[in-house]
């Protein structure tokens, strides 16, 4: 923890005016180090998602949190193990970093699975890419989309705000990808999206929670995250985490071209945050 401490003081000292307020934030606010998002701390200061992003990987806050997480889950199953059974509401608790931490694993072990070389690819290659959502996935699917945009060019987030995709579906793309991060809505609107998207000739690319969903019926890839523990949608956790392994792998696979993107995003993000 003094290491990261140190890390911010330095930031403060000769950080940009962006990464000045980020460091002066996380030094006011060490308790929350563990919990906070890109996403979060971003809406409170009045920053972009890809600045605050940018500096938590500076940082490596990213490989903090995790650390915090697994340490609070390790500290919170011993304690049950000694705990009253009585007492309900810690167990709760203690239920949910677990699963929190086993989500963080299951996203890991599909780095190993033939079918995220396949993903990486069917991201990376196509002329231009969309990413769709709904309902409580809307931040996410932004995020992703932001971040997508970092490592490669021709990337929109489409939220269906008109009813029926308007933007997306109205013209032939023959170059095209449609990533779809699924929700708790109706199975039957989910597959008439996917479907209407292949008309168009765009390929599809479905992360859902749901075990009943075919691909040859849905989409040309359907990747399965972990759920929420009701099961309803999919765990926040694992889709924040895959869509950092994602752009990762991306940009590995794009090489130069990524990282020259990259920079030259630094560079927009510095010069329109100077005057923050």
């Amino acid at each position: 923890m003094d290491s990261l401490f140190e890390k911010f003081n330095q930031s403060l000292k000769s950080g940009t005016p962006a990464e000045k307020r980020l460091a002066r934030y996380y030094l006011e606010h060490p308790a929350d180090i563990s919990f906070e998002t890109a996403a979060t701390v971003a809406d409170r200061l009045d920053l972009s998602p890809m600045t605050v992003g940018r500096f938590l990987r500076a940082m490596d806050i990213e490989s903090h949190q995790l650390r915090q997480v697994r340490t609070s889950a390790a500290a919170a199953s011993a304690e049950v193990a000694h705990a009253n059974p009585g007492v309900s509401e810690p167990q709760r608790g203690f239920d949910h970093l677990r699963d929190q931490v086993e989500s963080l694993h299951q996203v890991q072990a599909l780095r190993a699975e033939p079918a995220w070389r396949q993903m990486i690819e069917l991201l990376a290659r196509p002329a231009e890419v969309f990413v769709a959502s709904w309902g409580p996935t809307q931040p996410l699917a932004a995020h992703f989309a932001c971040r997508l945009a970092e490592v490669r060019d021709r990337v929109r987030h489409v939220d269906g705000t008109d009813g029926i995709y308007l933007e997306l579906l109205a013209t032939r793309r023959d170059d095209g990808l449609l990533t779809v991060l699924d929700d708790r809505v109706g199975a039957s609107r989910l597959e008439r999206l996917c479907r209407a998207a292949k008309e168009t000739g765009l390929r599809v690319l479905l992360f859902t929670h749901r075990m009943r969903v075919e691909p040859a019926q849905a989409a040309d890839m359907v990747i399965r995250l972990p759920a929420c523990p009701r099961g309803s949608a999919m765990d926040p956790i694992a889709v924040a985490a895959l869509i950092e392994l994602a752009v990762h792998g991306i940009g590995a696979a794009k090489g130069p071209l990524a990282m020259e993107r990259a920079g030259r995003v630094a560079e927009l993000q510095t010069y329109f945050e100077a005057g923050a």
